[in-house]
């Protein structure tokens, strides 16, 4: 992480790479892949889908892809995500 990030949530999601560690900050989220984690600023994301099996979230030159799994609709981590990007979204616009 980078100084001044709070976290806003963590979970374990299904990834593009199977279960993953998902961590989300007030600037970025991570996702671990192969144990090193990548980050994602929201000021990168250039659109997001959240629908109700999946999140696509399209970056410059990347997309990140999220699964569902049960009980993901009560994940601190996923609702943060959600508020972080559409804030991101709002705040380009």
């Amino acid at each position: 992480m980078e100084e001044g990030e709070r976290v806003l949530g963590e979970d374990v999601v299904e990834g593009p790479h199977g279960r993953t560690p998902l961590v989300v900050t007030s600037r970025a989220f991570y996702l671990s892949i192969g144990g090193r984690y990548t980050r994602y600023a929201y000021g990168r994301v250039r659109a997001a889908t959240f629908d109700i099996h999946d999140i696509f979230i399209a970056l410059d030159g990347q997309a990140v892809r999220i699964k569902y799994r049960p009980s993901t609709d009560r994940s601190e981590a996923l609702q943060a995500l959600r508020r972080q990007v559409a804030l991101a979204r709002f705040s380009a616009a």
